[in-house]
């Protein structure tokens, strides 16, 4: 193999973007090894892909803004099945439970998100099939999602067009190091 800047093992969402990040944004050669026969065949297959907004800190919240810029930028690119802004729904059945996650809500609306909170009627219209209890509802409308495969085979797509090397059906037994 040829000296590369990067080495990543595991050609996944997160390799992917990590890989795709040091090579666009900082010019690094980057080359990404992964154990299946194609990108996203493994874990990443099987991931939620719920990008979500309502964080703890500032920091937090501007990472998962610029995740949902991300995501929307490569289906742009890439494949429109790759991402879905489709807002998000939290519902809480327990009053005390209520009170504690109240206050992120309050906090990221405060931080300038849009955040509605819901009426049962229409927390059960946003969630078809919805039932029990519910002290408390929350809509984030610019909430989205990846589709798991479709985002990370558009990453795998958009890292290969960079000059990112994913090389696929590769077993990593050990990493040697030579010269730092």
């Amino acid at each position: 193999m040829n000296a590369t800047d990067v080495l990543i093992v595991g050609g996944g969402l997160w390799g992917l973007s990590l890989a795709w990040h040091l090579a666009l944004a900082h010019g690094l050669t980057v080359r990404v090894l992964e154990r299946g026969a194609s990108p996203a065949g493994e874990t990443s297959a099987r991931a939620a892909g719920q990008i979500g907004q309502v964080r703890d800190t500032d920091i937090a919240r501007r990472a998962a803004l610029y995740a949902l810029e991300f995501a929307s930028s490569l289906a742009r690119r890439r494949d429109a099945r790759a991402f879905v802004r489709s807002g998000s729904v939290t519902v809480v059945g327990d009053p005390q439970a209520a009170e504690t996650v109240g206050p992120r809500f309050v906090a990221a609306s405060a931080a300038g998100l849009c955040v509605d909170e819901l009426i049962g009627s229409d927390a059960a219209r946003l969630v078809p099939g919805l039932t029990g209890a519910i002290a408390r509802a929350y809509y984030v409308p610019s909430d989205g999602y990846v589709e798991p495969v479709a985002f990370t085979r558009a990453l795998a797509d958009d890292v290969g067009r960079a000059g990112v090397d994913v090389v696929c059906d590769v077993t990593v037994m050990g990493i040697d190091i030579e010269a730092g």
